[in-house]
This record gives structure tokens, sequence and C-alpha cells, in this order.
């Protein structure tokens, strides 16, 4: 059994492109967690994307980015980049470039 957390883990995994939209699709389709959390027409809504159009990217965005608090991932990640930027001298460059294009 998913989570809410895991499943919006899920979600912003795809949304920060971590993860393939075919992977995305294959895990909606498995769990059925999403229904019982976010409700009927959401979970139908996720199933009726066809995930082979190019602009799925897009129409998946406009559904996900109205249900998933992706400020509170955002949050996790920022402060993980800076604590990483403080304690470990190896990736300086690497982390104030992601940082930067964030």
């Amino acid at each position: 059994m998913s989570s809410q957390t895991d499943i919006q883990k899920q979600f912003y995994r795809v949304y920060k492109g971590h993860i393939s939209i075919a992977e995305f699709e294959k895990w909606v389709y498995k769990t059925q967690d999403i229904e019982k959390i976010y409700g009927n027409d959401f979970y139908f809504n996720l199933l009726d994307l066809d995930y082979t159009n190019k602009y799925i990217k897009n129409d998946l965005e406009k559904l996900i980015l109205a249900i998933i608090p992706f400020g509170k991932f955002e949050q996790i990640r920022i402060t993980s980049l800076l604590d990483h930027l403080i304690f470990d001298n190896h990736d300086i460059v690497e982390i104030l470039e992601q940082l930067y294009q964030d």
C-alpha cells in the first residue's frame, strides 16, 4: 500500500524528469491507492491521459500541479543541496550550477 507521501514523491519525480513518462505510466496503472487518496476523478483523469502524446508532460503538469504540494519537496531538495555545499567540498561547482539552474 502506498502512502500519500510516496505517491506525491512519484509525481515529483516525473515532474522533475527523474523518471520517464513510460515508467510513470506503468506506476499509475499499478498504484490504485491514488484513487483512494485523491479520488475517482483525479485517478481517472490520470488513466485517461495519452502518455504517447508529445505534449504529455504539459498535460500531466496541469493535472498534478493543482493537487500535489511540490513546494515542500523543492524545499527539502534545496536544503539538501545547501547542506552538501556547506559540508562537502567535492561537488561545489556542480551544486552551485544546480542551484543556479533552479
